[in-house]
């Protein structure tokens, strides 16, 4: 058999073709959280989070870093925390998750825990991941943080996209038995990947 005939050439072409299949389905996982997800573009600013929608008619006091001991004009290239004062007049403080792919942020309503007042509070966000702590003073000022769900979070993050990816590609795969199965119930002859050779 010739190393140029059809069955050499698919045999090397097959694996070129999936990986540029999980290439895209990566790339339409990442714009979809760069839409719809992630919709603070770096860097995310106190002035970035009051024209949030979740956060139209909130006061946003204080923004800091993940672990940082104290306030940060910004976050660039890690995640952290915002504090905030409700409509009702609530003091909440909630997560900004970083995209470890994009230039992109998320705020993580779903994290937001009440702030009591006081001179100097511990406030604890759990999820899955772990446990991350804030320092709050007067309800107007962030100390400091500390945890070590942040850590936890980013490798998730990170894992996810890669997970719809591979999962988009396992679904894609099964697309041509499917269609094979529909065209000969159909009564549809199949079709050859290469026409008969000529003698």
């Amino acid at each position: 058999m010739s190393k140029h005939s059809p069955k050499v050439r698919s045999r090397f072409f097959t694996p070129l073709v999936w990986l540029g299949l999980y290439l895209l389905n990566l790339g339409l996982v990442l714009l979809f959280q760069f839409l719809f997800i992630h919709t603070l573009s770096a860097p995310v600013t106190v002035q970035t989070v009051r024209a949030h929608p979740a956060f139209r008619g909130c006061e946003v006091l204080d923004l800091a870093g993940e672990g940082a001991a104290g306030s940060v004009s910004a976050l660039r290239q890690s995640s952290g925390f915002v504090l905030y004062r409700t409509a009702l007049g609530e003091t909440e403080v909630a997560q900004v998750q970083q995209n470890p792919y994009l230039p992109r942020f998320c705020i993580r309503e779903d994290s937001a825990q009440p702030v009591p007042p006081g001179g100097e509070v511990t406030v604890a966000l759990r999820d899955l991941f772990g446990t991350n702590e804030v320092v709050i003073e007067d309800q107007r000022r962030i100390l400091r943080s500390s945890g070590s769900g942040f850590y936890w979070q980013y490798q998730a993050a990170k894992a996810v996209p890669l997970f719809w990816a591979l999962l988009f590609l396992v679904v894609e795969s099964t697309l041509p038995d499917l269609w094979r199965r529909f065209r000969k119930k159909r009564g549809v002859a199949p079709e050859t990947p290469f026409p008969p050779s000529q003698p």
